[in-house]
């Protein structure tokens, strides 16, 4: 506990003194706005890793371009770095803390909360559901990870703009869903060349890719893991991190088969990860609470394509994917069944399809697009 508080101090403290506010005046209006979110990202353009690591670091930098072409004056400051008093502005948009501290200090100011995945009370009800499932069937003591600490950011806001689907708007209170607007998240730009010529002479129906981050019995990983240990006809790349209880429990019984394999981060950009999405047909995330996985769409964006449950699903998934009808074994074994019965030409085309849909409408562009059309209405409301 003492570690932990010291931690938690120090990288504070390294975040209030090393990651700077980032300004970028207006000569076209007065208008002024506070976004609470990141501030690196402009002070680390050219650090191709560093940017390539989360899309919210290139969205950083689109909501600069943004911001200014509406006319803005604006001041980034990361979400969690200490802020006592912060200015006066028109406009207060991004996450929390910093968020609730602008708008209590703007009281007049338009609250536009940026909301990038299910609504707080929904999460932390998952990850209780999900955990205290995943002991009881496994005999397990696992802790509940990726607990999100309640908030008024919602209540708060005048509006909600959301990365997110119909599904994920489901998970706020009615009383909420009327503030929400959806957008398209961008995801990564890849560039490998021919890369659709070159999967449909790779590609192997029965490989799958998982990739997440932290939050693994969230993220449905058990599920995952539990059924290919028992379906070894099947091959599964595991991307990202395990968290490290889950990890322990696991370890032992993924050593011991050859169809489970373990990755841990993966550059995108990277020719291992280049050649996983190559061969891999279908990309699994059976996750209890998102916005819209970042990393589904990349996957997609590869020709990968989607078994996923309501919460990691975009409003269109049942033209090019499978939709678990509940985060189960039997449920995901459905969808893999389903998966299996493609032709190879129905299943070249699904792969097109994924690969045209999620590069057509998750890039900078759409973002940048559907961002600069949300600020207009909401702007254009409050004249």
């Amino acid at each position: 506990m003492i570690l932990k508080t010291l931690y938690s101090f120090l990288k504070k403290l390294y975040v209030y003194i090393f990651i700077k506010d980032y300004r970028k005046p207006s000569h076209i209006s007065h208008r002024r706005i506070f976004i609470s979110y990141l501030s690196e990202p402009f002070y680390k353009e050219s650090d191709i890793k560093y940017m390539n690591k989360h899309q919210n670091r290139q969205e950083t930098l689109i909501m600069r371009n943004t911001f200014s072409e509406l006319g803005f004056s604006s001041h980034f400051r990361r979400f969690d770095k200490v802020m006592i008093l912060p200015g006066k502005y028109d406009t207060i948009f991004g996450i929390e803390p910093n968020f609730i501290r602008a708008s209590k200090a703007n009281k007049k100011a338009i609250k536009i909360y940026y909301a990038t995945g299910a609504y707080h009370s929904h999460q932390n009800k998952m990850v209780k559901e999900r955990t205290d499932y995943f002991n009881l069937t496994h005999n397990t003591n696992i802790p509940y990870l990726r607990m999100v600490k309640p908030h008024e950011s919602c209540e708060l806001a005048d509006r909600i703009i959301q990365i997110g689907s119909i599904f994920t708007l489901k998970t706020y209170p009615v009383f909420l869903q009327n503030k929400i607007t959806t957008i398209r998240q961008s995801c990564h730009t890849f560039h490998f060349d021919d890369f659709l010529k070159r999967k449909f002479k790779s590609v192997q129906s029965n490989h799958f890719i998982w990739m997440g981050s932290q939050g693994s019995i969230l993220k449905g990983l058990d599920i995952v893991i539990d059924y290919f240990l028992q379906h070894k006809e099947y091959v599964v790349h595991i991307i990202g991190t395990i968290d490290e209880c889950v990890y322990t429990y696991y370890k032992e019984k993924i050593n011991k088969t050859d169809n489970i394999h373990l990755y841990g981060f993966l550059d995108l950009d990277s020719a291992s990860f280049e050649k996983l999405a190559l061969r891999s047909a279908f990309v699994i995330m059976p996750s209890a609470s998102e916005g819209m996985p970042g990393s589904v769409i990349n996957l997609m964006k590869l020709g990968c394509i989607p078994i996923v449950s309501h919460y990691s699903a975009f409003n269109e998934i049942q033209d090019y994917g499978y939709l678990m009808d509940s985060i189960t074994i039997d449920s995901l074994h459905s969808c893999i069944n389903e998966s299996q019965q493609l032709t190879q030409n129905d299943l070249r085309n699904k792969i097109e399809n994924c690969f045209v849909f999620a590069n057509s409408n998750f890039n900078n562009e759409t973002f940048h697009e559907d961002l600069l059309k949300v600020f207009h209405e909401i702007l254009n409301d409050f004249e």
